[in-house]
């Protein structure tokens, strides 16, 4: 069973003394907001509440209860997750998943994410989920964000990279995990998916065994690759009345990958089944008309166990624009925390995200100006030595683009020496680029890019930083063979787009 959520040591009278204060906290502005609607007030103005799990930081300006709720259902779908892709049930993430839930809905809609409502982010050290609209889970947490979750899930849980068909199978499944409560249900079919492959009736269907690469497919031929391995994964656990056996077979493929023996896992791959036998099991099963459905739960969800907390609205609104810098929006950064800043003007953590908005935008000096004023802030060093890396790739002015890389250096090191510190891996990915800067060497990347695989397992930018530093080194095939690693394995257009450069 998945491992049970830790209660925190707050004793239950300073629970409700703490939940008293946060229903206090921002009433005047929720009154508000649900007088005038919610979706005409900016997420600016929006109070949010904070709800910490194992696996979860959530910030939703939805309210305590929904919060929790979420809180909880998130739990519960990451413990379906884990039972998908055949993961033991108390694994655990190296960081926490963070979430922001918010009304976005109003006008100019500012964090728009190609109109859904909403998106998984890929970050170094632990992806964002970003929710805009409220709802209840199915409507949030839509398939997309759990297909993309189960993927980096199974990444950074694994020892080495699984097989494409096995990665891709697998994490479909979570595309239609089901959530009640702290139940998750599991194996429910994709009726899109099935239909698909019901229409090929095609023999070669067990092919995409042999599948190593997706980077030269077609959206319309990776859709297919996409359905065969959810179709094969799915037949191959849910077409017997029990699931041991299922289970086994991928069992056993995910001991030889992760041992990396090449001949262990064709042997392993060949006892699912001849081919042909293989693909008249998936038509057969998917043209029954019920098959078997897995549940698992979350244990010790306790109505105390979950501590809600107001988040003062400075801190709401520097994840708010901690949020614009992911989604490459520096001039919504920049108007978030220059806001911000005017009630808290010394706030290091705000000018550390305000150096790293300005340097975006190609406001070098005064980038320069914050940078030289920031201590050593444990909130404010990695936005801050990011900053300065960033000054440094650009600048032309060799002097100022010394101390740029100095100072960049000096603070994203200080992270990395932190254990406890939040973006450890990003840290490390800072300093590996920091070896592009014209006048070093980019050799001396290799041992950053290591430990940032280290500390932020499954996250494919660091493949796209190797896939820069193998071209400073004129290695050209070994850039080539990082972008398609990421090619065929992330579904984040913008992934897309920057490794195609290296592949074209």
């Amino acid at each position: 069973m998945p491992s049970e959520l830790q209660p925190t040591a707050t004793a239950p009278s300073d629970r409700a003394s703490r939940r008293s204060r946060v229903a206090t906290c921002g009433m005047t502005l929720l009154l508000a907001w649900v007088a005038t609607g919610c979706a005409s007030v900016s997420p600016w103005n929006q109070p949010f509440v904070e709800v910490r799990t194992p696996n979860f930081v959530v910030a939703s300006s939805f309210g305590e209860e929904a919060a929790l709720t979420l809180a909880r259902e998130l739990e519960a779908f990451h413990a379906g997750v884990l039972y998908a892709v055949g993961l033991a049930p108390d694994a655990r993430l190296p960081n926490p998943t963070r979430v922001l839930a918010f009304d976005d809905r109003g006008f100019g809609r500012p964090f728009a994410l190609r109109s859904e409502v909403a998106a998984l982010l890929p970050g170094v050290d632990a992806p964002i989920l970003v929710i805009r609209a409220p709802g209840d889970f199915a409507e949030r947490v839509i398939p997309d964000v759990r297909h993309r979750y189960a993927h980096r899930v199974l990444r950074a849980l694994s020892e080495e990279r699984p097989p494409l068909w096995y990665a891709e199978g697998r994490a479909r499944l979570a595309s239609e995990i089901r959530v009640s409560g702290t139940v998750a249900e599991i194996g429910r079919a994709e009726a899109a998916l099935g239909r698909q492959i019901m229409d090929w009736h095609r023999g070669d269907l067990a092919e995409v065994l042999d599948v190593t690469s997706l980077a030269d497919r077609s959206l319309a031929s990776r859709r297919e690759f996409e359905a065969a391995s959810w179709a094969l994964v799915h037949t191959l656990l849910f077409d017997a009345p029990r699931k041991q056996p299922g289970r086994q077979a991928l069992d056993r493929v995910r001991r030889a990958f992760e041992g990396a023996r090449p001949g262990a896992l064709r042997a392993a791959t060949d006892r699912l089944g001849n081919r042909g036998a293989l693909a008249d099991r998936v038509y057969a099963h998917l043209s029954s008309e019920r098959h078997r459905l897995d549940r698992v739960q979350v244990a010790g969800l306790e109505p105390d166990a979950l501590d809600p907390r107001a988040l003062a609205p400075a801190d709401a609104r520097r994840r708010l624009a901690e949020l614009a810098l992911v989604l490459d929006r520096p001039t919504l950064a920049l108007e978030y925390l220059d806001r911000a800043l005017e009630g808290e003007p010394e706030a290091p953590a705000a000018r550390g995200r305000r150096a790293l908005a300005l340097a975006r935008l190609g406001r070098h000096a005064e980038a320069m100006d914050l940078i030289r004023g920031i201590g050593n802030d444990v909130e404010a060093a990695l936005p801050a030595g990011s900053a300065a890396i960033r000054i440094a790739l650009d600048i032309g002015d060799a002097s100022l683009r010394r101390e740029a890389l100095d100072r960049g250096r000096e603070f994203l090191t200080g992270v990395t020496e932190r254990t406890r510190a939040r973006g450890r891996g990003a840290a490390w990915v800072g300093i590996a680029r920091s070896a592009l800067v014209p006048g070093e060497d980019p050799k001396r990347a290799t041992d950053a890019l290591a430990a940032a695989a280290r500390v932020a397992p499954g996250a494919l930018e660091v493949d796209l930083v190797a896939a820069e530093v193998h071209v400073a080194l004129g290695r050209e095939r070994a850039a080539r063979l990082r972008a398609t690693e990421v090619l065929s394995r992330s579904h984040d257009e913008r992934f897309h787009a920057r490794a195609r450069a290296f592949l074209e």
